[in-house]
């Protein structure tokens, strides 16, 4: 392209010139569509402004560099010149880059990356991609250690198109799991009646083409079969790659066993493994063959033991081997031998740690998923140096700056372990707290992600101190609401309130009068029968309060759960009289105000409160808060006949809840800009908007 200087054989007038000068003109073309910038793109659909490939190829270029609305305005000048130049639709290829771009308006959460080399399961691997191009349900199937989740992980890097991966080991509510997985919230700037989770599954699924690949069902086998089944057979375009310990059971499951590795598979595992603890470390392959084939093949058993080559020669490590086996042969002879035989590497593994480094591992259990460095320090009483040492022997593993422990070694090492449930989710209250006036402020995004990497554990947290310590659960539900709220998780944290407020016997324990009045108003979605002793409670317990609450979250959810209430009412001047003197209460207030004038019919009042309080959210941070504000102006204005005011603040809006990831939120605000493009006559901007409304509606469910 640097080289290239305008048409070729521009001056040659010859029989064989045309033929010529059209072959390299295509060459041309394809250079700028492997290697041009935005701008060849442009001048180049300039040129040739019917060449589908072409349009396609700028559109992906601006959505690289962010400019959705760009790509999304050239796909709509395209499909108007298609008709009216052809007569025809855009083609099959052209509508893939339009959709593509519609659906990287949402979020991905993708496949965790991998902090080792893919050794000895090459043949699996092109079986399993084989299958899952043929069939809609593959599920792995094998004891725990032989590789389920490597192979599962490694297929779904290789996978075009979107891929989601699930985790179901530290949860029991399989279809909030796969709801988070592929990453849909529960929101609404004018909140939402509540709906089934697993209609919401399916309704966000519907019309996506994606790999979900879910791992570690056994424990939750039938849920995951018949939500999984569920799911297949509402959603044509959803495939899924499972992994278990057994088989799901649903129709048209194709089962791929992950068996022991070959020996030479099984040496390449050993030799990449050890030396990537000991770099050049050689040793006899015969002997490498020997120690793996007494070790079943097993991946994780074989990963073990070459991390002890750091330590021991590899003759030290089969006489062990020898000496364990002797022991463990006298114990159940119905268990599988595999099982023996991984029982027996994690055995030995425990064996060889030092008295500090076995209470550290077996206090490290109390953790579900992973945890950061200092939880990990923190919790279990450790120091950095004994956590290192963990890894290094490979009984806890990193993936960045989290630190996990896999669940086999996490079930022999629990059987050790102290009752640490109490100190855990104390220590997860704090960051709770700690977290809350952060989420609405500037750094909001920030502690949401900080909150969602240790989601498992604050649902472990509170559901340990449900059985264990209702004061407890009581704060850590209350120190979570604004956190539940802003992610969109909403029923999830309903249903966590529900059940404290069981534990609770349905009435407050004594100091705890606040933190259960926010648990009744979290409670309402997923709440059944009739509700009225419930709200009379809450209503007596916050007429008790004789200041701002705690958690300024409380009055909105008041609002939220109740409705507006008269401008005369005592309900109206008790919320008032609520409302803190921080920055956030007093814009909340504006836009309740707000809110409340729209809906008396006084849209001059509406505009003046609402833009304020929009301003206020601006200068606390909170993007939710100010996306609320921005979007319910756009709508007073755009019925006053202010289109531009109108259309100025619902981008506004757009923008902020794009920085939220907030997919439905975002899908009524698009909707909103439609309606406002529309009113000012611009028909392709407004379809446009629609398409792409509708599209990010679909993915919310």
């Amino acid at each position: 392209l640097r080289l290239w200087r305008g048409t070729a054989l521009a001056d040659v007038d010859a029989p064989f010139a045309g033929e010529a000068r059209q072959r390299l003109a295509e060459v041309f073309i394809n250079c700028v569509l492997s290697g041009g910038t935005t701008n060849d793109l442009r001048h180049l659909v300039a040129e040739h402004p019917l060449r589908e490939d072409v349009r396609a190829a700028l559109m992906r270029a601006l959505h690289r560099e962010g400019r959705q609305s760009e790509a999304l305005a050239v796909f709509a000048q395209g499909r108007e010149l298609l008709a009216d130049e052809l007569g025809v639709d855009p083609s099959p290829g052209l509508a893939a880059a339009h959709l593509e771009i519609l659906h990287a308006q949402a979020p991905h959460r993708g496949v965790p990356a991998q902090l080792t080399s893919f050794v000895g399961r090459d043949e699996d691997l092109r079986r399993v991609s084989k299958w899952l191009q043929e069939n809609r349900l593959v599920t792995l199937i094998g004891p725990g250690g032989t590789g389920k989740t490597r192979l599962a992980v490694e297929v779904g890097h290789r996978e075009p198109g979107e891929v989601a991966f699930v985790d179901l080991s530290a949860t029991t509510d399989v279809a909030r799991a796969l709801l988070d997985g592929v990453g849909v919230r529960e929101a609404g700037l004018l909140t939402a009646g509540a709906m089934n989770v697993e209609d919401r599954l399916r309704a966000a699924l519907a019309t996506r083409a994606i790999l979900l690949i879910v791992d570690n069902c056994e424990h939750v086998i039938d849920d995951a079969a018949r939500v999984l089944g569920a799911v297949l057979a509402a959603c044509p375009d959803v495939r899924v790659l499972a992994t278990s310990r057994e088989p799901l059971g649903i129709t048209g499951e194709t089962l791929s066993p992950v068996s022991a590795l070959d020996d030479e598979a099984a040496v390449r595992l050993f030799l990449d493994r050890a030396q990537a603890v000991k770099p050049g470390f050689t040793a006899d392959r015969d002997v490498i063959a020997d120690v793996c084939r007494r070790l079943d093949g097993v991946a994780l058993a074989i990963e073990l033991a070459a991390a002890r080559v750091r330590s021991l020669p590899i003759n030290d490590i089969a006489a062990r081997l020898d000496d364990r086996f002797r022991l463990l042969s006298k114990g159940s002879r119905t268990a599988a031998p595999r099982h023996r035989t991984l029982h027996a590497v994690v055995e030995w593994s425990w064996d060889l740690l030092t008295d500090a480094e076995r209470d550290v591992a077996a206090r490290f259990t109390v953790f579900s998923g992973s945890a950061s460095l200092d939880a990990a320090t923190s919790v279990t009483e450790s120091d950095v140096d004994t956590l290192s040492s963990l890894v290094d022997k490979s009984l806890v593993e990193t993936t960045g700056d989290r630190y996990r422990m896999l669940d086999t070694i996490r079930a022999f090492c629990a059987a050790h372990a102290p009752d640490f449930g109490e100190r855990h989710a104390r220590w997860f209250l704090a960051l709770a707290q700690e977290a809350e006036p952060h989420l609405r402020a500037y750094e909001q995004v920030e502690w949401l992600t900080t909150l969602a990497l240790d989601h498992d554990n604050l649902v472990a947290a509170v559901t340990w101190a449900t059985t264990h310590d209702v004061g407890l659960a009581l704060e850590l539900v209350a120190a979570l609401a604004t956190y539940y709220w802003c992610r969109g998780l909403r029923t999830e944290a309903a249903r966590q309130a529900d059940a404290v407020l069981h534990a609770c016997s349905e009435s407050p324990p004594a100091g705890r009068e606040q933190e259960y009045a926010l648990c009744l108003l979290i409670a309402w979605p997923v709440a059944t029968g009739d509700q009225t002793r419930r709200i009379r409670q809450a209503d007596t317990l916050l007429a008790s309060l004789d200041g701002p609450p705690r958690y300024p979250i409380m009055t909105m959810m008041w609002g939220m759960a109740l409705g507006a209430p008269e401008n005369d009412s005592q309900v109206w001047h008790r919320r008032h009289r609520l409302l803190g003197a921080d920055p956030w209460s007093k814009a909340l207030a504006l836009v309740g105000d707000g809110l409340v004038a729209r809906m008396e019919g006084d849209p001059a009042a509406s505009q003046d409160l609402l833009r304020r309080g929009a301003e206020a959210f601006t200068v606390v941070g909170d993007r939710w808060g100010a996306a609320l504000a921005f979007n319910q102006l756009s709508e007073v204005l755009l019925a006053g006949g202010d289109v531009i005011g109108a259309l100025h603040h619902v981008e506004r809006a757009c923008g902020l809840l794009e920085e939220l990831g907030a997919t439905e939120d975002s899908a009524e605000a698009v909707a909103g800009r439609a309606h406002a493009r529309l009113a000012a006559g611009d028909l392709d901007g407004a379809k446009t908007d629609f398409d792409l409304a509708l599209t990010l509606a679909g993915r919310a469910g």
